[in-house]
């Protein structure tokens, strides 16, 4: 699953290109170009967007006892809230089909990986095919949750001080959940008073400009972001008078 679907891929040689952050450290996670499979056919693949916060690549692969029959599965990976929505099962140790029945608690043990920095990835598989690119396939089945440590840089903490102390408001807008964005925002100082505002982006949509306007004295984090979150930012700190600076490292991010 992490393989197949994937913009990255480990060379010959053993190194890991090509994907996003996210994606080379799961493929580094495996380490062993020998997982390949040569006989895996992809059929078609739906790139990851920031938008849907999804990935999925339909394959084909032959039936194990070589039998004339090959099997069409759709590999599918992304935000938890979104790839385990309607997912009610998941794969026993045996390898069979098991209703996923404790869904709390799952939430919850991911909740508390969240809230101490962890990124998380869910990975699941799909009788269905690809059929629309904008739409997550149904009928999935649970393979696991991946979590990754998204360590912040020696330098961060300092550079955002020395920021603030010139009297520079920083904003950290990212694709992370809400628990995990708090996490990394506590840990480089991003939140520090109880006024400190961190929101997730339904949250920022459902307000006007004019109350955005109002909180943004206040606005530290937001999470769970779209493209069109950082821009519309910058078109409000403008109308204030503001000077603004934005950084970021995707194709998305041209339009902020």
């Amino acid at each position: 699953s992490i393989v197949e679907n994937s913009s990255a891929y480990i060379t010959p040689d053993g190194e890991v290109i090509g994907g996003n952050a996210s994606e080379k450290a799961l493929i580094s996670f495996l380490r062993n170009s020998e997982l390949v499979d040569g006989n895996v056919e992809q059929q078609d693949k739906i790139l990851f967007n920031s938008a849907w916060k999804f990935s999925a690549t339909q394959v084909k692969l032959p039936n194990s006892n070589n039998s004339v029959k090959q099997e069409v599965f759709t590999l599918v990976k992304g935000a938890p809230e979104v790839v385990l929505d309607n997912c009610n099962e998941y794969f026993s140790e045996t390898g069979e089909k098991t209703i996923l029945g404790n869904m709390p608690e799952l939430i919850t043990q991911m909740d508390v990986l969240a809230d101490a920095g962890i990124r998380l990835i869910a990975l699941t598989i799909s009788s269905d095919k690809i059929t629309d690119h904008g739409v997550i396939p149904g009928n999935r089945t649970l393979l696991g949750i991946m979590g990754i440590a998204d360590e912040v840089r020696f330098e961060s903490k300092e550079a955002i001080r020395e920021v603030q102390n010139a009297g520079i408001q920083v904003v950290m807008i990212t694709g992370d959940r809400k628990g995990t964005a708090m996490a990394i925002a506590n840990d480089v100082g991003l939140l520090s008073s109880p006024s400190d505002l961190a929101i997730v982006s339904s949250e920022l949509n459902n307000y006007s400009d004019d109350e955005v306007k109002l909180m943004l004295p206040n606005l530290k984090v937001i999470a769970r972001a779209l493209p069109t979150d950082k821009s519309r930012l910058v078109r409000i700190s403008k109308m204030l008078g503001k000077v603004v600076g934005m950084t970021g490292d995707g194709v998305n991010d041209s339009a902020a």
